[in-house]
C-alpha cells in the first residue's frame, strides 16, 4: 500500500475511533496501518487494546504473536504463537513458529515447523494448484528448507504468467541469493528495484544478501537509501551495524546498534550485537 493509502485508511479508522473508542475493526486497521509503515510499537499499543476488549480471539493474540516477531522479540513471539496455536489449530502460522526457533538458533526445531507448513501449503495447492498466493508461500517454506531448485522452479512458473510481479521477482532473487547465486540474484534485484525503488525492506534485504557473501562494503548503499527513506527502521539501521561491523569500523557499528536499541529497546538482535562489538573494542 502506497504512504498516501495508509494515510487515508488512518484517517477514517480515527473517525471511527472518535465514535468509539473500542470499535475493534477501526483498533485492528490502526493496528495494521502502523505495520505497513513499520512502527510496530504504535501497532503493539492498538493489538493491546484489542485483547483488553476481546481476549478470547484468537486472532488478536496471532497479532501480537507478528507485531512481536516483527519487532525482533523472538522468545515472546514464540510463546505467543504457541498460544494462538492452542486456541485455533491454524497450520499456516507454523510459519511463525518455525520463523521464531531459527531466529533463536534452534534451527533444527524449526525445520519441523517448516515441514509442516510444507505439507499444509501442498494440501492446499492439491485443490488449486494455481493459487498464486500459496504457491509464493510454498516457495518461501522450500527456501527455508535449503530446497532451492524447487523454490525456483516455483518462481519460473509464476513469471511466465506475469514476468513483471514484484513478490515473484523478489522471491526468486532472493532464493538465487540463499543459493549462493550472487550475480544471479543482484540482476533480479535491479530488476525489481527498477519496479519498486522506495520500499525500506526490499533495500534492507539486497543489502543483507550482499552481506551473507561477504560482499559487505557492496551493502552499503541499499542500507544507506533505506535508512534515508525511514530512519528509524531498526532492521535495517542492525544490518547496517553488522557491514560496518565485519568491516573492522567497530565504533560506527556501536553507533548503529544503539541506534537499534533507541528504536526499539527490547530487540534481541540489537542487544546481542551491541553486547558483540563492545568486546571487540575491550
Amino acid at each position: 500500500m502506497e504512504l498516501g493509502k495508509y494515510d487515508e485508511a488512518d484517517e477514517i479508522a480515527d473517525s471511527f475511533l472518535n465514535i468509539d473508542s473500542n470499535s475493534s475493526l477501526a483498533l485492528y486497521s490502526k493496528s495494521k496501518t502502523c505495520i505497513g509503515i513499520k512502527n510496530y510499537h504504535r501497532s503493539l499499543d492498538y493489538v493491546e487494546k484489542l485483547l483488553k476488549i476481546d481476549p478470547d480471539d484468537p486472532s488478536n493474540w496471532f497479532r501480537k504473536g507478528y507485531v512481536l516477531y516483527y519487532m525482533n522479540q523472538y522468545k515472546e513471539a514464540l510463546e505467543i504463537f504457541k498460544k494462538y496455536i492452542e486456541m485455533d489449530n491454524d497450520e499456516s502460522s507454523f510459519r511463525y513458529i518455525g520463523l521464531c526457533l531459527e531466529e533463536l538458533d534452534n534451527v533444527e526445531e524449526a525445520k519441523k515447523y517448516f515441514n509442516k507448513v510444507l505439507i499444509y501449503y501442498n494440501s492446499l495447492l492439491e485443490e488449486d494448484n494455481e493459487d498464486i498466493d500459496n504457491l509464493l508461500e510454498k516457495a518461501f517454506i522450500l527456501g527455508k528448507l535449503g530446497k532451492f531448485d524447487d523454490a525456483l522452479t516455483i518462481c519460473d512458473k509464476l513469471l511466465k504468467k506475469d514476468p513483471n510481479d514484484i513478490e515473484t521477482l523478489f522471491r526468486k532473487a532472493w532464493t538465487l541469493g540463499k543459493s549462493k547465486r550472487i550475480n544471479e540474484s543482484m540482476k533480479l534485484f535491479d530488476k525489481v528495484l527498477k519496479l519498486k525503488s522506495d520500499d525500506v525492506e526490499i533495500l534492507n534485504n539486497i543489502g543483507w544478501i550482499l552481506c551473507e557473501a561477504g560482499k559487505f562494503e557492496e551493502s552499503l548503499p541499499y542500507f544507506n537509501k533505506s535508512i534515508e527513506l525511514n530512519p528509524n527502521y531498526f532492521n535495517t539501521l542492525h544490518s547496517k551495524g553488522y557491514a560496518l561491523e565485519n568491516l573492522n569500523k567497530y565504533q560506527e557499528a556501536l553507533e548503529y546498534y544503539n541506534k537499534v536499541l533507541n528504536v526499539n529497546p527490547s530487540d534481541e538482535i540489537g542487544v546481542k550485537s551491541r553486547e558483540r562489538v563492545l568486546k571487540k573494542l575491550k
